[in-house]
């Protein structure tokens, strides 16, 4: 997780981001704003997070995305909204 929060602390397009780890129920999730969905594929595409998420496949349980436009005056984005969202 601390690789990949250096790469996204120093990632173009990332607004914020808040990562969730619940290594004993395999749930793993992330929670980030960018400017756009071409510097999120762009960060998915690079090393560390490709590797790590190849790593760790194993470990994890299945893979769900969930994603939403929101503009400045909805405020930050909230993990209650979001994990309902991906339910």
């Amino acid at each position: 997780a601390s690789a990949v929060r250096r790469q996204l602390a120093g990632t173009d397009g990332v607004i914020g981001f808040s990562l969730l780890a619940e290594p004993f129920s395999k749930n793993y999730a992330t929670l980030s704003v960018w400017t756009g969905e071409e510097a999120l594929d762009a960060f998915v595409a690079k090393t560390p997070h490709r590797e790590i998420m190849a790593d760790l496949a194993p470990a994890m349980g299945p893979t769900r995305f969930v994603k939403w436009t929101i503009s400045g005056v909805d405020g930050l984005p909230a993990w209650p909204d979001a994990l309902h969202r991906l339910r």
